[in-house]
């Protein structure tokens, strides 16, 4: 169910917020003031309590001297007046109270209290005791700041009363034991409730950026270098590693994120720790051998978080206990490559996905960072799983694109060119043409034929079902180029030479599709613009690349020298989409154009040419 605010609400924030409501929220992200507004209610019911048990404890306290006593009970009925009344006022008709008037009422308290405390015995009053409760009035309004001041000035006034009845009395009724006992009683509660709430502010600032934005999105396919990132602004840690194995291969593969720019970088940056994580950093990807480091968690651990700290690991099972472990959770193999002492280890788990998030030197074992630390893990698991169904989606358009693709082939062009050699073939048989003419058409119909074949190998390879069920295999070059540099020859009328080496070289299958295309295209170029009668193709297979050298005797381009894929590109010259092609396999161009004709030099990774040679849905799962 939604709310509607009022119009003059709705108003001001339609001006951009000019005057902010009270419980809208602040740029921080916390709502401004509501925190202590709570505390101010609950420090006036205190109040309230406190000065009425007060008044009549003083009331009935028969051990003072009669005028002493009447100030006392004078200052406390006052005092309980007061105390009543703004707690009616602060709960009962909900008035909001300003900082300034919180400040005041405190120090009032201070100063009442300090009043009963001299007005009773001193030091030795029983009324010391009413200094606790400015004490947790202040460390609740103000957090460690309230109670690091207030104690302070707590102990200075305790130590100034001290001192005062300590010559008064001259020795005589001073407990100098109870005064000190007393003085450390303050200092060491004050320094508890400062330790308090220096814990309570990180806890708070660590929801808030947990709560904070996701780190904006980049093109990887993955969203490896965003989980790290956030992981490493949740804990304001500048380093955080996933590691993570490979459910393929025998290796672990690990990504540290370092945030960047130096110390005085992150600490201007945990002044902004309430905002959006930020991508402003390194990521490093490495990986190891499980031979080498060993289990890379300890099977004691199990999928348990834990704290790596001296040596051993700290596993928490739940609830408020942690469980050591007598060896060290961690790989030390491991932990002494990546340099990691201490650290807070998280499990991350999806469907599909199984990971530790290490936060190296996050090593207190506070249940807190469990807490905050099984949120995020979750979030990031989610943008994994999220990852992993996008990229489901992906092959499945892919696949049905491929369908679609397979699908117009076959009705349109494979249809097309059966017609015109049926056409061809009949009419060869109705007339009586002259020898070169029939000689000329058996030509045709046999690269509209070869044409043919090629056209539904392709369309197989486009079925999902082919191109899954296909193992990879090996060809060999020489006599699949072998039969193209034949119908080039007849298709263009020019001479195409092919020498490969060396002879018996082989490629995968899938390759030699876009092998028999860029010598193609660079035929069809070389013949209709550069108007080259001669044409040369050679392939080298080196190891891991092959080569592919083009050469003919053509005019050119219009412009000559020596140019690379990235300067064709910027000029827009040269053949586009062999260009593409090339690209797309991983490969490198360089096309090399003067007055004796145009050479282009292709450089194909064989490993990279497998995947990028592969179906679209194909490339976007590797």
């Amino acid at each position: 169910m939604t709310s509607t605010l009022p119009g003059a609400r709705v108003a001001r924030a339609a001006a951009g917020r000019a005057e902010a409501p009270p419980d809208t929220w602040s740029s921080g992200g916390l709502p401004a003031g509501l925190f202590q507004r709570r505390a101010d209610r609950v420090i006036a019911l205190a109040r309230a309590g406190v000065a009425v048990a007060a008044f009549l404890a003083i009331r009935f306290e028969p051990s003072q001297p009669e005028q002493l006593s009447f100030h006392a009970r004078s200052l406390m009925a006052a005092y309980a007046l007061y105390a009543v009344l703004l707690a009616m006022m602060l709960v009962g008709f909900r008035v909001v109270q300003r900082p300034a008037l919180g400040t005041t009422a405190h120090v009032m308290d201070i100063g009442v209290f300090t009043a009963l405390m001299s007005l009773t015995a001193g030091p030795a009053s029983p009324y010391f005791v009413l200094f606790n409760f400015s004490l947790l009035a202040a460390a609740l309004r103000w957090g460690w700041r309230g109670a690091l001041w207030t104690g302070a000035a707590l102990v200075g006034l305790y130590f100034i009363v001290g001192v005062v009845f300590a010559g008064t009395l001259a020795g005589e009724g001073f407990d100098s034991n109870r005064f000190a006992l007393r003085l450390t009683h303050l200092v060491t509660v004050g320094a508890m409730l400062v330790f308090f709430g220096i814990c309570q502010q990180r806890f708070s600032a660590e929801v808030l950026r947990l709560a904070a934005g996701w780190p904006s999105s980049t093109n990887d396919p993955a969203p490896l270098r965003e989980a790290l990132a956030y992981g490493a602004a949740v804990f304001d840690a500048p380093r955080a590693l996933l590691l993570r194995d490979d459910p393929y291969e025998p290796w672990l593969h690990v990504a540290e994120w370092r945030a960047g720019g130096e110390a005085v970088g992150w600490r201007k940056r945990r002044s902004a720790a309430r905002g959006r994580a930020s991508l402003d950093g390194t990521l490093r990807e490495e990986r190891f051998s499980p031979d080498e480091i060993g289990p890379v968690v300890s099977e004691a651990v199990g999928h348990s978080p834990f704290v790596l700290a001296e040596g051993m690991a700290l596993v928490h099972r739940g609830g408020d206990v942690l469980e050591p472990l007598p060896g060290a959770g961690l790989s030390p193999e491991l932990c002494r490559r990546l340099r990691i002492d201490t650290a807070l280890c998280l499990p991350v788990r999806a469907e599909e996905f199984e990971a530790w998030l290490v936060i190296p030197g996050r090593d207190s074992g506070a249940v807190e960072d469990f807490l905050i630390g099984a949120v995020a893990t979750a979030r990031i698991a989610a943008a994994f799983q999220r990852a992993a169904a996008q990229d489901a989606l992906l092959r499945a358009a892919a696949a049905e694109d491929r369908l679609r693709l397979g699908r117009d082939l076959h009705d349109g062009i494979l249809q097309s060119l059966s017609g015109s050699v049926l056409k061809l073939q009949a009419a060869l048989q109705r007339e009586n043409p002259p020898p070169g003419l029939a000689a000329s058409v058996a030509e045709v119909c046999e690269l509209l034929a070869a044409e043919q074949r090629e056209l539904r190998a392709f369309i197989d390879r486009l079925r999902p079902e082919t191109a899954s069920a296909a193992a990879p295999a090996e060809v060999e070059l020489a006599p699949e180029l072998e039969r193209l540099a034949l119908a080039l020859q007849v298709q263009w009328g020019m001479e195409v030479t092919l020498t490969v080496n060396p002879p018996g070289a082989t490629v995968p299958e899938r390759l030699i599709w876009h092998l028999r295309q860029l010598v193609r295209e660079a035929a069809a170029n070389a013949a209709r613009h550069g108007k080259a009668g001669r044409l040369v193709v050679g392939v080298a297979h080196r190891g891991e690349t092959l080569r592919l050298t083009l050469k003919d005797d053509g005019t050119g381009l219009p412009v000559q020298g020596r140019f690379d894929a990235p300067a064709l590109r910027a000029r827009g010259i040269g053949p586009r989409s062999l260009r593409e092609r090339v690209l797309a396999l991983g490969g490198s161009l360089l096309l090399d154009s003067g007055p004796a004709g145009l050479r282009l030099l292709i450089d194909i990774p064989l490993g990279g040419a497998v995947a990028a040679a592969a179906p679209a849905g194909e490339r976007v799962a590797a």
